[in-house]
């Protein structure tokens, strides 16, 4: 998926997508798959750790703490 690659320009591409997705009433509700607000969040988590490296820092995620619906 575009948002677990390291492109930037890649990442970009797939936060338009989700935006476009997200308003558009044909397509299913992000909200039933659950392992794509996962990674968003984990996104976004990454972001803050880059802004904000104090505050946010960025750790490790263990096989156990993944998500599993």
């Amino acid at each position: 998926m575009s948002l677990r690659s390291d492109k930037h320009t890649e990442s970009i591409w797939a936060l338009n997508a989700l935006t476009v997705m997200l308003y558009d009433e044909n397509v299913n509700p992000i909200g039933l798959s659950p392992e794509l607000l996962c990674l968003v969040v984990e996104h976004f988590q990454a972001s803050l750790s880059l802004v904000f490296p104090k505050l946010f820092a960025l750790s490790e995620v263990k096989d156990s703490e993944e998500f599993s619906p």
